[in-house]
């Protein structure tokens, strides 16, 4: 599966919402049967990449990149 953007407005963050969002988002994926998650963040957001690296994610390089210029692609086993 894929997952698509997730973003936590600025007056709530710091409170560990993006990675229960993306527990919440890898207990559904599991409920459907999907083995892997992948995902893409751009370069300069390591907010989000540290929170992916915390989660279990890992850096990839992708057959057929889909991002922008610079992506990081990100892939968890589940």
């Amino acid at each position: 599966g894929y997952l698509a953007r997730c973003g936590v407005r600025q007056s709530h963050r710091g409170q560990g919402l993006q990675r229960r969002l993306l527990q919440a988002r890898e207990r559904h994926a599991r409920q459907l049967g999907w083995t892997h998650l992948v995902t893409d963040t751009a370069s300069g957001n390591a907010a989000s990449s540290n929170n992916l690296i915390r989660s279990g994610y890992h850096i990839y390089v992708p057959s057929n990149p889909w991002g922008l210029e610079g992506a990081i692609y990100w892939i968890k086993a589940l």
